[in-house]
């Protein structure tokens, strides 16, 4: 079956990278290994950043335009299903609900938010337009458990919600064969010492919740500056100078850039510990790729982080701002590598019974196909 797969806030050929293409790209991989065609719709972006109600309404109308084109191109042929991805006030949907009521095909929409808030905010044309996007879902697949409640009323009777796991390739983030020799090279390449406890993260170095993770990071670490560890910040962006400043005092900070998927992967294998806050973050890819390659965490307690871990057992949580509860649980862990070894172990198990690529492949093609079996007359 050939599926039309649209992302309206950033397409998957997106140039910058983000969650969001991320998570697209791993939609995408995932409905190709479960059989589908997958034809990308159209790039039109419909995010509108700013709250402004004008361009809102222009939004609306290349949307209406880019939304007759398609129907217009896919007359011959049209695909068996529509998958949006990424649901929400800022970037509505004015493509999926026009194209599948013309063609009588499943509107189905993956990672769906309703802030209502908005339904008399600056968004408020963008909200109206993400609503009635929802009430023409069949199906809606939800990452992040916090969004279940607010959507769950605006769907329509017989449409279906379910949540849906995060994938990872587990293929690309695993531990290392070799960890001494990786350790070892690694510690000459970025000048780490090889006898600390390694605490690493990779994240995008960015003004709002980013910025604010990492001075979250930062006061933790300065709480335990006694004890033996190296802390490894891999990521880039317009507030590296500001993630910088905020560990000047930090003790062993090592900044490496922004590294490729292998080499984040293979700094991710020879480390010990995987910290971050997740300040109002939905969920957390590399959280999940840390996992997969034996990690323990050190993460934000919300729902969306907390159903990619094993609370308790894979990851130690607490809320995203609380420093001093951070710096207690990596006291904890950096004095305890039994407990270090025996977390690896659940983070490990947990991303292949539950999060590997090919299990949630699996998982969506069963959702997918009963509701396309649904609507068949």
């Amino acid at each position: 079956m050939k599926i039309a797969f649209y992302a309206p806030m950033k397409p998957p050929s997106h140039p910058v990278p983000s969650g969001d293409r991320t998570m697209a790209r791993l939609l995408i991989q995932c409905l190709e290994k479960a059989g589908y065609q997958i034809q990308i719709a159209s790039e039109f972006s419909s995010r509108d950043g700013l709250g402004d109600t004008n361009q809102q309404r222009r939004l609306e109308q290349e949307g209406a335009a880019e939304a007759a084109r398609l129907i217009e191109q896919m007359t011959d042929d049209p695909p068996g299903c529509w998958i949006t991805y990424h649901l929400y006030h800022k970037a509505p949907d004015w493509l999926g609900p026009a194209v599948t009521k013309t063609f009588g095909i499943p509107y189905i929409v993956v990672e769906a938010s309703v802030a209502g808030k908005q339904a008399d905010g600056p968004w408020n044309h963008g909200f109206k337009a993400s609503i009635e996007a929802l009430k023409a879902a069949d199906l809606v697949l939800q990452p992040n458990p916090d969004d279940l409640k607010g959507v769950a009323s605006w769907l329509k009777p017989g449409a279906t919600m379910s949540q849906l796991n995060v994938p990872v390739d587990t293929t690309c983030f695993a531990p290392a064969h070799d960890r001494p020799s990786l350790r070892a090279t690694l510690a000459t390449s970025y000048d780490i010492p090889e006898d600390t406890v390694w605490i690493v993260t990779a994240a995008m170095m960015r003004e709002g919740d980013k910025l604010a993770s990492y001075r979250v990071m930062a006061e933790s670490l300065g709480r335990i500056q006694h004890r033996n560890w190296t802390f490894i910040a891999a990521g880039d962006g317009p507030a590296k100078e500001d993630v910088v400043e905020a560990f000047s005092d930090r003790g062993n900070v090592v900044f490496p850039g922004a590294l490729a998927r292998e080499d984040i992967a293979a700094l991710f294998a020879a480390a010990d510990l995987y910290f971050w806050p997740g300040v109002n973050e939905a969920f957390g890819f590399s959280t999940l790729e840390a996992q997969a390659a034996g990690l323990p965490a050190l993460v934000g307690n919300r729902a969306g982080i907390c159903a990619l871990t094993q609370p308790g057992r894979s990851a130690l949580h607490h809320q995203p701002e609380d420093a001093a509860g951070f710096a207690a649980g990596l006291a904890d862990l950096i004095d305890a590598p039994d407990r270090r070894a025996e977390m690896a172990k659940e983070a490990r198990i947990n991303v292949e019974k539950n999060h590997d690529i090919n299990i949630v492949a699996q998982d969506l093609k069963a959702l997918v196909d009963s509701v396309q079996a649904s609507r068949k007359p």
